[in-house]
């Protein structure tokens, strides 16, 4: 079943959910939706930075939510949010998206937690460069004013992107974006708890900023956990 929807549209998030509920149970709901503005962070309006948002934050958002509530219901289910190396690092001229990256894993996180009791879990993929259309539909900067103020510095956006495009042109295998499809179906069919954060294609120091936080993360979970656990009867 194909199914078009606009992940920034609450109403067709829910259409798009209730349709498939009508035909069979979902069990899986990958958030691969995502844009990738490149270029100077400051020239970027403020309507420009939401549209990223809207996609990248509160689209994972609507589809979680419009997914959930059967899932509950069911005790059973797997989110799979598409985050990025960039949801782990502050990159220049990544700005809006690093910012939206970060937004995402955190509310992916915070929903695995909470999930927890309903048998359901929020798990994140950060894939470093892959050759997808990112590079070549990656939203400029709309502030040409402020873009002028900088000068030749306004070139690191088309430095960047075309340091992808040449290293995607090498169709290199770390690059290819079926090692992201083969991740999502490995951690479907992974039986059991599965990784908050896989990390796929090249490093860029992730797993060991995962491997850091980790241990910080989990007592600080064990800590709350006793304050807001709740035990059912």
């Amino acid at each position: 079943m194909i199914i078009d929807l606009d992940v920034t549209s609450e109403e067709d998030c829910q259409r798009a959910i209730a349709k498939i509920e009508a035909e069979r149970p979902l069990d899986v709901l990958v958030n691969n939706a995502g844009v990738m503005p490149v270029g100077v962070t400051e020239a970027y309006s403020p309507q420009a930075t939401q549209a990223c948002f809207d996609v990248n934050m509160f689209g994972l958002a609507k589809m979680s939510q419009a997914a959930l509530p059967a899932m509950r219901q069911r005790h059973s289910g797997l989110l799979i949010h598409l985050s990025s190396a960039a949801g782990r690092l502050a990159i220049p001229y990544f700005g809006i998206y690093c910012a939206s990256k970060w937004a995402m894993e955190a509310y992916a996180e915070s929903l695995n937690y909470e999930l927890a009791p309903f048998n359901i879990q929020s798990v994140i993929i950060e894939p470093s460069g892959h050759a997808t259309d990112l590079v070549k539909t990656a939203p400029a900067p709309d502030l040409p004013a402020v873009l002028q103020e900088y000068g030749p510095h306004n070139e690191g956006r088309e430095k960047l992107l075309g340091m992808f495009r040449d290293l995607f042109a090498q169709d290199q295998t770390g690059n290819d974006a079926q090692n992201v499809a083969d991740s999502i179906m490995a951690l479907v069919e992974m039986e059991g708890l599965r990784p908050i954060r896989t990390q796929i294609g090249d490093d860029m120091g992730v797993s060991a900023i995962n491997m850091a936080t980790a241990p910080i993360q989990t007592r600080l979970i064990e800590q709350l956990s006793q304050v807001y656990a709740f035990e059912e009867q």
